[in-house]
């Protein structure tokens, strides 16, 4: 959506005017001033263009940042922890939640063995359950 955010924007900005056509109100861009330190200043001659360059593309850019820091590869490993839910157990990997480990690894003082026999109890125990 970045790479073609003009069209994308131009696309909602003619729905935005028709809308406000209808109901009778003009689309205006705040007063611009020689030195402003509160909210952006851009230059443009159009509103489209000073809604696109301050408040469309940095939205897009903020919404972008936050879904890779939030579905990150580390994110993914850490993601197969919920494997330990005993529910969800009987379908896990071990290689899954050893992985995940990795990303943990400075917190959780336990090398892979130890891990292997955890879960292998933690196994039996669910099975019990």
């Amino acid at each position: 959506m970045r790479a073609d955010c003009d069209q994308v924007f131009d696309h909602l900005f003619e729905d935005a005017e028709s809308n406000a056509n209808k109901l009778l109100i003009e689309i205006k861009m705040p007063r611009l001033c020689g030195r402003q330190t509160n909210r952006n200043n851009v230059e443009s001659g159009h509103p489209r263009d000073y809604y696109r360059r301050t408040i469309f593309i940095p939205f897009l850019d903020h919404f972008i940042e936050e879904l890779e820091s939030r579905f990150n590869h580390r994110m993914e490993s850490a993601i197969s922890l919920e494997r330990l839910i005993p529910d969800k157990f009987m379908k896990r990997t071990t290689s899954a939640i050893i992985a995940a480990d990795m990303v943990y690894e400075n917190d959780i003082s336990v090398n892979e063995n130890q891990l292997q026999a955890e879960i292998f109890l933690w196994d039996r125990h669910c099975s019990r359950h």
